[in-house]
């Protein structure tokens, strides 16, 4: 029976190792406990990121032990052993298994050991491999299936996870979607302190990815992609939660030594997304994607495979940009054109507010830019239009004219790129005449401060 009271207390088991559903559970429970609530994690291990300090919040470990008379140790009824004792200890009203297997099961195992006055009600969240991949064997799928009937609610991360849930594993319950969440704890350094220690430098651009470096998470191919940015503009963190010397032969294959930069174990997170200015994902297989959630609670928007439930985290096109699986070249082009784009526009906005060292009043000629650059970026209408129309110059079509000017730079060629519609030998012409505008704006600017400043004077009273 639940209890009549406002406050709950709430098993939660988990899986303790980096990784999103773990973190997930993680967070609830802080979050659970900061409400009042009596939390109980129950694992073989303290969660990664559970605070030792917390009020309200109590771990307790699972003992497993090797027999000679079992081939491979037993979690699952140990587990449910713990379940049962921490239930009847603290008269637990509620366990959250996070997964099917083998934390729901265990959860039904210890509910059924318990007299029917003391028996905790029981939810299970699906995270993905427990349908995505257990769902599939037949071992599995139909322990997961009694385990999904028999517990009191299921719910899953993303509507996708519910959808093949429903068509892998056939249940035929009500399944409540509850995306993931994430609440960010306040920075114990600042980004300048943080690049400074990873070796960044003010103008350089810093990618990051962030995973437990399983194989679905293609970490091969976020460094192919990178590898094809140019060097001199950015760099690569790879928040590691596991051993990234598996990794370390492809970094140097890529000449990729002085650009990756790699922080294993993580616990304060928070410290290095203020620092890094756009993520770089390459899933073939995502439920959700708790990381990219992570970043986007700094403002910093990602790249990312489309496939699973990153379609519901990532709004292509607003908070961030997403490709088919498997195209590292397409990744690789639109992170560089991104880049140059960013600092192209920055450097022609900066040059143009230099013109107030000579003029009084700018806004007439800051709003005819606006107008130009709305219009020959791609912003109003795609610049394919303009094929065809003349521009006025014998033999050149106004479409080639706008081609040589920035502003199609600045908007039209990442989006461009990352649809596919520049390639080959068209797409390293374009992205060459863009990091040559990004040099001609910046020595611009730099000349116009430098002059500026000369001229300069300022009174006061």
């Amino acid at each position: 029976m639940i209890a009549d009271s406002d406050t709950l207390k709430i098993g939660i088991t988990c899986y303790p190792s980096v990784g999103g559903s773990g973190i997930l559970a993680t967070t609830l429970g802080e979050e659970l406990a900061a409400r009042g609530h009596e939390i109980h994690f129950i694992s073989y291990e303290r969660p990664f990121r559970l605070p030792t300090d917390s009020a309200r919040i109590h771990f307790h470990p699972v003992e497993i032990n090797s027999y000679g008379l079992f081939k491979y140790p037993d979690y699952t009824l140990p587990l449910s052993v713990k379940l049962a004792e921490v239930s009847r200890d603290h008269g637990l009203d509620l366990i959250h298994a996070h997964y099917a297997v083998p934390h729901a099961t265990a959860a039904l195992l210890a509910r059924d050991m318990l007299p029917e006055h003391r028996r905790p009600k029981v939810v299970t969240t699906l995270h993905g491999t427990d349908t995505t991949l257990l769902g599939r064997d037949a071992g599995y799928g139909p322990a997961i299936r009694h385990a999904l009937e028999a517990v009191d609610g299921v719910t899953t991360v993303s509507a996708f996870l519910r959808a093949e849930t429903q068509r892998l594993i056939g249940v035929k319950r009500p399944i409540e979607v509850i995306h993931n969440f994430f609440t960010p704890r306040p920075s114990s350094r600042t980004r300048a302190a943080v690049r400074h220690e990873l070796g960044v430098a003010d103008d350089e651009f810093l990618i990051f990815h962030s995973s437990n470096l399983r194989p679905v998470k293609r970490v091969d191919l976020v460094l192919a992609a990178f590898a094809q940015i140019e060097p001199r503009t950015s760099k690569l963190l790879i928040l590691a939660g596991g051993d990234f010397n598996a990794f370390k032969s492809d970094v140097a294959r890529l000449d990729l030594t002085d650009r990756v930069i790699v922080r294993e174990n993580i616990t304060a997170i928070e410290d290095y997304l203020q620092a890094v200015d756009l993520g770089l994902f390459a899933s073939e297989s995502e439920s959700f994607c708790l990381s990219i959630l992570e970043a986007m609670a700094f403002a910093c928007p990602s790249v990312s495979t489309s496939v699973g439930g990153i379609p519901e985290v990532i709004a292509d096109g607003e908070s961030g940009m997403l490709t088919p699986m498997g195209d590292a070249s397409t990744l690789a082009a639109f992170g560089l054109s991104l880049v140059l784009s960013f600092f192209l526009g920055f450097f022609l906005e900066a040059t143009l507010g230099m013109l107030g060292f000579w003029f009084l009043e700018v806004s007439s000629i800051v709003f005819a830019y606006m107008l130009v650059q709305y219009l020959l970026s791609g912003h109003m209408f795609p610049l394919d239009m303009l094929a065809g129309i003349p521009s006025g110059i014998p033999g050149v079509s106004l479409a080639s004219l706008v081609h040589w000017l920035p502003f199609e730079y600045t908007a039209y060629l990442p989006a461009a790129v990352w649809l596919g519609k520049i390639k080959g030998a068209d797409l390293v012409w374009s992205l060459m005449i863009e990091a040559g505008w990004v040099v001609v704006m910046a020595v611009a600017c730099r000349i116009a401060w430098r002059r500026g400043t000369r001229r300069y004077s300022a009174f006061g009273g």
